[in-house]
């Protein structure tokens, strides 16, 4: 048996910044953290339809410490302020940087988790920096 449909209503849309950042000054941007110390951005949904998150995509500067280690999270947004509420990841997505300016793509299909029509706030939690002088590493 074959199954067709003439025409599907689900498309792919890309939210957030989709193109490589400008060199900050240190002075006007921090992109570095202590560990578990978690900074977050709103992604917004400018199309307003709920759907699944695919991918993040973050992008690592060579400043710093750009091999450390860092936990994602992903947060729904408030529908009527912009702030993150309810956590919508339920497992540890821990990943690395590596050698720095440079996009790291995170598969996100497997978690299932679904964006609102507010949109939602990814948070990035910085877990570990192997050349760091100041913290122990905290993953072995």
């Amino acid at each position: 048996m074959t199954v067709a449909a003439k025409r599907t209503l689900f498309r792919i849309r890309k939210l957030g910044i989709q193109k490589k950042p400008q060199k900050f000054r240190q002075s006007t941007h921090t992109g570095t953290a202590t560990y578990g110390q978690q900074k977050a951005s709103w992604i917004p949904n400018a199309y307003s339809t709920s759907g699944n998150l695919k991918a993040i995509n973050v992008f690592i500067t060579d400043q710093g410490y750009p091999e450390a280690h860092f936990r994602v999270h992903v947060y729904d947004c408030h529908p009527l302020e912009t702030k993150p509420t309810q956590e919508l990841t339920t497992s540890n997505i821990i990943a690395g940087g590596g050698s720095g300016n440079r996009w790291l793509r995170m598969d996100m299909r497997e978690a299932g988790i679904s964006i609102g029509e507010y949109g939602c706030f990814i948070g990035i939690e910085w877990v570990d920096a192997p050349r760091s002088k100041w913290h122990q590493d905290t993953i072995l």
